[in-house]
């Protein structure tokens, strides 16, 4: 696989303990994402210049592959080959998901009943519920499951000041904010008792010791690991949020249930004051990942598909830390629902757009995510002096 040939032409740019440590993995047979995940972990003080990440020179790397090859790539080939990996990504995503969903209806059709009735107000969804009798076969129940998702999803989340949040007029004013604020509260309440409804058990023994052991010790109200590579990313998180004293939120929810457009956290906050932070099972990027290993040919598209996958993993967070995520979220309850209309100054875009693809999407626009993904490297990785005067002003 052409990741060999990434590594090779980026060795050049570490200092010999870190082209040894190269050296080392490019004798595995199947090189993964994991594996060069740990790897730009383990060289970050082997780099020559100070300051340089070496998640970025890696990530360098893989952009340089991927112009140049991608122009040897027949094109028909390569759009078809990316409908057919995002058709099977949300298959798998939603199957998962869906899955998950008719393990448990049977057992809670009155609470799910319930939910539709009173705290939705949906009637109709109610009766269809009621009168929904699955046959067992996931594949002929899987139409009505998707149904029942979509509308309790649509249910949760309907709202009339939401928007205010990234209207330039609107969230000056503080009376539409308030409402808005009062909304998303409601939501969330919503989210969370839907949530708790839904999540089927951890099936997992160390999985569930460990979720009554962080339960007892961080006073939580509720949590659900789901996993053991999320179960430990949590528990990682919660050691550096007792020793960096960030707040502790009331509620951790591993779900099984996909969100949609990448996301792959939430934190809200509850009418009770109450957070709870949410994080997907298994994001979109490992599942297209997975998947792309199983596509037979070697071709060069899917080489330059692998390479854009550990681009955007390398590039979409400003730490390369598995944790990142959770971090992220609990990192947004410093400052629950806080607006930032502070503007970054132009002459530092370049410095915004190199934190992370996530900061530059946001650039300006949601000021407020920017700032909460450089208090997040500042806890997991440290900042550089550009972007320590970026996080002060926005704070």
């Amino acid at each position: 696989m052409s990741n060999i040939n990434i590594l090779l032409s980026t060795i050049r740019k570490f200092k010999p303990e870190g082209q040894r440590k190269i050296i080392g993995l490019l004798r595995k047979q199947d090189l993964g994402y994991d594996d060069i995940n740990n790897l730009s972990v383990s060289l970050r003080d082997d780099v020559f210049q100070k300051g340089v990440a070496s998640k970025d020179i890696i990530a360098d790397s893989l952009s340089e592959f991927i112009k140049r090859s991608y122009k040897e790539c027949n094109e028909e080939s390569f759009k078809e080959l990316v409908s057919q990996l995002n058709q099977a990504t949300n298959i798998v995503q939603g199957g998962t998901s869906i899955k998950k969903f008719a393990q448990i209806f049977s057992s809670r059709k009155k609470g799910l009943y319930n939910f539709a009735q009173k705290d939705l107000k949906d009637e109709k969804l109610a009766e269809q519920i009621k009168n929904f009798n699955p046959t067992g076969n996931i594949e002929s129940d899987a139409e009505v499951f998707v149904s029942f998702l979509q509308k309790f999803n649509l249910g949760i989340g309907q709202n009339k000041y939401l928007n205010i949040y990234l209207d330039k007029n609107k969230n000056k004013n503080l009376r539409y904010l308030q409402l808005a604020y009062n909304e998303l509260q409601t939501i969330s309440d919503k989210m969370l008792k839907f949530a708790k409804l839904t999540i089927p058990p951890t099936e997992n023994p160390e999985v569930r010791k460990l979720e009554k052991f962080l339960k007892q010790k961080y006073k939580l109200d509720y949590i659900h690991l789901e996993n053991v590579e999320q179960a430990e990313n949590v528990k990682k998180c919660l050691e550096i949020a007792t020793q960096k004293n960030i707040p502790i939120p009331n509620n951790i929810i591993v779900t099984p249930y996909f969100f949609e457009n990448g996301i792959s956290g939430l934190n809200r906050l509850s009418s009770d004051l109450k957070t709870t932070i949410y994080i997907a099972a298994n994001p979109v990027l490992n599942v297209y990942y997975e998947l792309l290993k199983t596509v037979s040919e070697n071709l060069k598209e899917k080489s330059v598909l692998f390479a854009d996958n550990l681009w955007q993993r390398l590039k979409l967070y400003s730490t390369e830390r598995p944790e990142h995520v959770i971090m992220h979220e609990m990192m947004h309850s410093k400052n629950p629902i806080l607006l930032c209309n502070k503007k970054i100054p132009e002459k530092l875009k370049d410095t915004v757009c190199n934190i992370s693809r996530y900061a530059k999407q946001s650039f300006n626009f949601q000021n407020d995510e920017i700032r909460n993904e450089l208090l997040t490297k500042q806890v997991l990785g440290g900042l550089n002096p550009k972007e320590q005067e970026i996080l002060n002003i926005l704070s």
